[in-house]
């Protein structure tokens, strides 16, 4: 008897006996699994909403606005540029031999042994990731009612953190104005 015309049960009984079997001599069995049936269209009233029960969607948060990506990479290279220009002279002001390097869509900060900062650009997700000695990883969301780059986990604005924990590590005021 094949095993796609016995019951799962069946199926299930001598997987199992199998593999107390396996365990005694070494050999790994597949794991099993089954698939949840789903109605088929026809079944479904006419107000039953229908599903994509596999893949992925892109669910948009609805205190934020989208943007195509075109406008996202607009607008994250000119964030990220803007953060390097004002870096850039305030570093020179300050005589360090702090690093700073933008390529791709990537803007490494890198502070010797005070740490690194990372922003980069997601443009999947509309977002800026940053990654930070003090406050560690976070994502920021464009947010054009405020015209500014907003944390999704606190609110905080980039150019605000990122001038706040500058200054706190380097111990001067670091200030990146808002676009």
């Amino acid at each position: 008897m094949s095993l796609a015309k016995v019951p799962f049960r069946a199926n299930f009984k001598r997987f199992v006996q199998c593999s107390k079997r396996s365990l005694t001599i070494g050999i790994t069995l597949p794991t099993v699994t089954r698939f949840k049936q789903f109605p088929s269209l026809k079944s479904l009233s006419p107000n039953q909403p229908t599903a994509r029960y596999f893949g992925t969607t892109n669910i948009l948060r609805s205190d934020v606005e989208y943007i195509s990506e075109i406008d996202f990479r607009k607008l994250s290279d000119k964030a990220l540029a803007h953060i390097l220009d004002h870096l850039d002279e305030q570093f020179d002001d300050l005589g360090s031999q702090f690093d700073l390097d933008y390529s791709m869509g990537v803007l490494n900060i890198s502070l010797q042994e005070k740490g690194s900062y990372v922003l980069n650009q997601q443009p999947p997700n509309r977002q800026i990731w940053f990654s930070s000695p003090i406050s560690g990883p976070m994502r920021f969301e464009y947010d054009p009612k405020e015209e500014s780059w907003k944390s999704t986990k606190s609110g905080d604005c980039l150019f605000e953190l990122l001038s706040s924990e500058l200054s706190q590590l380097l111990e001067t005021s670091i200030i990146i104005p808002k676009i």
